[in-house]
């Protein structure tokens, strides 16, 4: 299905066109605050068994989604516990009474965008069949979603006082700075898999790296990334 759209009618409403051909599932951002706390509930008390996926397969939105609300209503736990009463929830009553909530999703889901300008270039000829637009979809939706995971795993760490970022918690400490050493491999060069790293402590001793540290440097490492189109 075609849309004449004007660029002056997407500036002015952008939310309301979707180009990627599939309604957005409403439902997903209006579950009700019973809904969420029993998604927090059940993954809080067996992550083992009541898994990330199981949860968004249950309540059919993303897993995303399903992170989101665990790690809201973790922040929303402690609050209370640090004020020692339950918090006040009359927004949320007040748009449940007005939009209405729901138990579940109709199956939220990610859906690539697809072009909305020609690609022209000369192939061979085909048997007439498109893309796989639901395969471009479920590739594009993992790389998202290992991405999301990655940064609220930073995050949380950061939010916890476990990252320093100002300039007062970089001073040197008493006893001296500890520093990451990486051995030169077989190439010479840092980034060739041949050299090992360890960190120097002030004291001279050596020891390898905590989770921390590890995960610093997955952030400093760039992810390659193929350009998800159709051919």
């Amino acid at each position: 299905m075609l849309f004449d759209v004007s660029a002056m009618q997407i500036a002015q409403t952008p939310f309301i066109y979707n180009f990627s051909g599939v309604e957005p599932d409403y439902k997903a951002c209006r579950l009700s605050e019973a809904v969420k706390e029993r998604i927090w509930r059940s993954y809080t008390d067996n992550p083992e068994t009541v898994t990330i996926d199981r949860l968004a397969k249950e309540y059919r939105i993303r897993k995303q989604r399903v992170h989101a609300i665990v790690w809201l209503k973790d922040i929303e736990k402690q609050e209370e516990a640090t004020q020692g009463s339950p918090l006040d929830k009359d927004i949320e009553e007040y748009f449940e009474r007005i939009d209405g909530t729901y138990e579940a999703a109709d199956g939220e889901r990610h859906v690539k965008i697809r072009r909305t300008s020609p690609l022209v270039k000369n192939s061979a000829a085909e048997d007439g069949e498109g893309p796989d637009w639901d395969e471009l979809s479920a590739k594009e939706d993992a790389m998202m979603l290992y991405d999301f995971e990655r940064r609220m795993s930073f995050n949380k760490k950061q939010i916890a006082g476990m990252v320093k970022t100002n300039i007062i918690s970089r001073r040197r400490p008493p006893g001296g700075w500890s520093y990451l050493v990486e051995e030169l491999g077989e190439q010479g060069k840092r980034g060739k898999r041949g050299g090992k790293r360890f960190v120097a402590e002030p004291d001279g001793t050596r020891r390898g790296l905590n989770e921390l540290e590890k995960e610093f440097l997955k952030r400093e490492s760039l992810i390659p990334r193929r350009k998800l189109t159709a051919t």
